[in-house]
């Protein structure tokens, strides 16, 4: 069944069919193969309120251009669809191949934070009209 953490963390973010927020599977088109998940969330890191984008993918399908669709759909989508003004991302300091996608996704660092939920992170953000 998994953990409570676990089970928490998938009942509070994922969208369950409901369209805007939250996260969502991501399955190959031409499978139906579960490769992992992705989403846009709320979140407040800058003391604002704000919208994080974030994926996770199986190790399989990591350096085949996955998450840099993913993440440009994101951001399109988040600006176009939810009007939002900005979108951050958040990643490990030491997770180095996501801090290359961000940048390559056109966010920019803007500085690091220790989170208590999960730890060190590097916080990037893209504006609307930068």
């Amino acid at each position: 069944m998994g953990s409570p953490q676990a089970k928490s963390f998938i009942e509070n973010n994922f969208t369950f069919g409901r369209k805007g927020i939250g996260l969502g599977v991501i399955c190959k088109l031409d499978s139906e193969l579960l490769i992992g998940f992705a989403g846009i969330l709320p979140c407040d890191y800058l003391g604002t309120d704000d919208f994080e984008l974030g994926f996770a993918l199986k190790k399989d399908y990591w350096r085949k251009g996955f998450a840099t669709e993913i993440g440009t759909a994101q951001i399109e989508y988040g600006f176009t669809q939810l009007n939002l003004d900005r979108i951050l991302a958040l990643t490990h300091p030491h997770n180095i191949a996501s801090c290359k996608i961000f940048e390559k996704l056109g966010m920019r660092l803007i500085r690091q934070i220790e989170t208590i939920e999960r730890g060190p992170r590097c916080i990037y953000m893209i504006e609307k009209n930068a």
